[in-house]
């Protein structure tokens, strides 16, 4: 079998359309914007070598995906900031990001010089899960919430742009937890009366836990997977000479 020939690309969103509409494109494609690098490009596939650099970090401790009591992740914050930082890029405003706890499947793994690899940073999320804008309300926002503290917390949230304040309900059983209150990042309160675009994945858009993201206007399907999303994010801050250090914020906040 002949080595396939390599090819200097810069990849755009634009270009990453055409690529996959001319090419089949196997499961290790990840679009990282603004990259320049060398690919391996034939006509069945795009290859990008798994141990590739895409980010930096800031100490060498694994970015973990167990949660805290309140159900609040350091790799879920920067997932969800990822997916936020990335949406607002597009065309439409985007106000806040949610992704489901159980679509991450690892630990972020660092290397021993707080490096990041392709390989490592695709397994945090491996299912490449279309993204998509859609446009709530902030009552809707608050009830798709409160679905975490029903079922025994069984379908929890990471999320971005926003924080919020529950309390416990004693005497209801099937919701033994409520959201009190919520705020933007800018400090504004969440206006249940107003709509926000919200960027998703495709998994809880189309999830019967949270029927309200279906029930939102969907605005627009991201060219970017969740996958593609993080890595993109991470590329982007390694190329601003920027690394990570994602921490438990306490965006989600029990009131005793």
């Amino acid at each position: 079998m002949n080595n396939p020939t390599v090819y200097k690309l810069s990849v755009s969103i634009k270009d990453y359309q055409k690529i996959r509409s001319a090419y089949k494109v196997d499961a290790s494609l990840t679009y990282l914007s603004g990259l320049t690098t060398s690919l391996a490009l034939t006509s069945q596939s795009l290859v990008i070598n798994p141990a590739m650099i895409v980010g930096y970090a800031q100490s060498t401790a694994a970015i973990s995906k167990a949660s805290n009591t309140n159900k609040e992740s350091a790799l879920g914050n920067l997932i969800s900031d990822a997916q936020l930082a990335v949406a607002k890029q597009q065309t439409l405003p985007v106000d806040f990001a949610f992704t489901n706890d159980g679509g991450i499947q690892a630990n972020l793994i660092i290397s021993a010089d707080k490096s990041i690899h392709y390989s490592d940073a695709q397994k945090v999320q491996p299912h490449n899960n279309e993204l998509k804008i859609v446009s709530l309300t902030g009552k809707q926002i608050e009830e798709v919430l409160n679905i975490q503290y029903q079922n025994n917390q069984k379908y929890v949230l990471q999320l971005a742009g926003l924080t919020y304040q529950y309390k416990k309900q004693p005497t209801n059983k099937v919701q033994p937890y409520k959201v009190t209150s919520m705020k933007q990042n800018t400090g504004q309160p969440v206006d249940p009366k107003k709509l926000y675009n919200v960027v998703i994945n495709n998994h809880l858009y189309t999830s019967t836990a949270f029927p309200q993201f279906k029930k939102g206007k969907l605005l627009k399907t991201f060219p970017l997977t969740d996958t593609e999303t993080l890595i993109s994010y991470l590329y982007g801050l390694k190329e601003q000479k920027q690394s990570i250090n994602p921490k438990i914020e306490n965006r989600k906040v029990y009131l005793k």
